[in-house]
């Protein structure tokens, strides 16, 4: 949970920005991180040890995640004998992370890929494809008002408003 004085100043940074007409997550993020230097540090906005650790514990989260989607050292799958695997799957496993997630959030399984069974590799195929048609949802969604803006001659949504 962040401060109200933060949860301010984001929105105040990030409506600055809009009036630019875009941002990027890194550059809105450096931009905030400035404003608290400017405004005396974390302190001056109501960040305490509690609020640390719980950045920290933010940073190691992340990090568990980047080291559960890396892939598998270069040259790992050239390794081994793979029987009875057709080239095009070789050429797949190259590309494979050394976990795989059989499950969504925080609380999800994550199985390291070698020995993950057949119903772990069948439930992450379901959560890929779960979350596959959830991007093309949104997809949809702004080729739908992509297309309205073209129809209707409107550069944007706040123009058509």
């Amino acid at each position: 949970m962040i401060t109200p004085k933060i949860e301010r100043l984001v929105s105040s940074v990030l409506l600055e920005e809009a009036k630019k007409g875009a941002t990027t997550r890194k550059g809105a993020t450096a931009l905030v991180m400035l404003q608290l230097e400017k405004g005396g540090g974390p302190g001056k906005f109501g960040i305490g040890q509690a609020e640390m650790i719980m950045c920290l514990h933010q940073i190691v989260g992340e990090e568990v995640g980047r080291q559960l989607k890396q892939r598998l050292p270069d040259g790992f799958v050239d390794g081994y004998t793979w029987p009875n695997a057709p080239p095009s799957l070789i050429a797949e496993l190259r590309r494979l992370p050394a976990w795989i997630a059989t499950a969504e959030g925080p609380e999800a399984r994550w199985v390291p890929a070698l020995t993950a069974s057949v119903r772990d590799w069948d439930d992450n195929a379901t959560l890929k494809h779960r979350k596959a048609q959830q991007t093309i949802k949104q997809a949809d969604l702004s080729t739908d008002i992509a297309r309205y803006l073209k129809l209707y001659g409107y550069g944007s949504l706040d123009e058509a408003m």
